[in-house]
């Protein structure tokens, strides 16, 4: 509270971050969206991973293991989906809440009891993420609260499709059935309908794609950097006719 007091411009990185501050607050804060290394990556000479199988179709998760990214609620709506196709495999990328090691534990029992357990993947914390987007089929994101959400850029900028909640920045993100779709938090039935939609829609996955490769432009480094200097620049002009007074 101190520090926005005393500050005279506030950066966030969504409106869903600036809806959190009070309104007396409001005025001083520019939103700059968080920038991407778009070319990095999308490196060509990187391979997909050879983890994943050629006949897959692999549903990427790519989000620490805490309770609030719900990857409870994304197996219920893989279980759903499973049945479907014997060849839908769930491939889960992220490391253990340090903070809560008992939700990783009850997040394995749950996949050994699962009829699908041979299709679930925990693959944990990975260096490099570009070789498992390269091989997967779509990517899910099941989170209750997301500031900006920046594994859904990175997925739209592999021309993967994307099924995320409608919480937080998501839909500053993804305007939905354009770059990707949107369900209601806690519904594994809805996501669940929405996989399947995706799976047998082959020009809806199409269109989802290459408009989420467009829609990730709008996200890269350079316009991250420019948006960034000009607050700074606006902000010394502030002061300067503050001092000037």
């Amino acid at each position: 509270t101190i520090l926005c007091r005393f500050s005279s411009r506030i950066i966030v990185n969504s409106n869903a971050t600036a809806a959190r501050f009070k309104p007396s607050i409001l005025r001083k804060i520019r939103i700059v969206y968080n920038g991407l290394d778009l070319q990095w990556l999308r490196d060509p000479s990187v391979e997909k991973s050879s983890f994943m199988s050629n006949d897959w179709k692999a549903i990427l998760v790519v989000a620490r293991a805490s309770r609030d990214k719900r990857h409870d609620m994304v197996l219920s709506s893989f279980e759903k989906v499973a049945k479907q196709d014997p060849n839908i495999h769930l491939v889960c990328l992220g490391a253990k809440d340090p903070l809560d090691p008992v939700w990783w534990d009850l997040l394995q029992n749950r996949t050994h009891q699962s009829e699908s357990k041979e299709r679930i993947h925990w693959i944990g914390e990975v260096e490099d993420v570009r070789p498992w987007y390269k091989g997967a089929h779509m990517l899910l994101l099941g989170s209750e609260e997301e500031s900006f959400g920046r594994v859904v850029v990175e997925a739209m900028a592999f021309g993967l499709p994307v099924i995320a909640t409608r919480v937080g920045a998501i839909p500053e993100i993804i305007r939905n059935d354009q770059e990707g779709m949107l369900v209601p938090p806690g519904s594994a039935e809805r996501m669940a309908e929405a996989v399947l939609k995706l799976l047998k829609d082959e020009g809806l996955r199409h269109n989802l794609s290459e408009s989420g490769k467009r829609r990730a432009e709008e996200f890269n480094l350079e316009k991250n950097v420019k948006e960034m200097v000009q607050v700074f620049e606006e902000t010394l002009k502030h002061h300067a006719r503050r001092v000037a007074r």
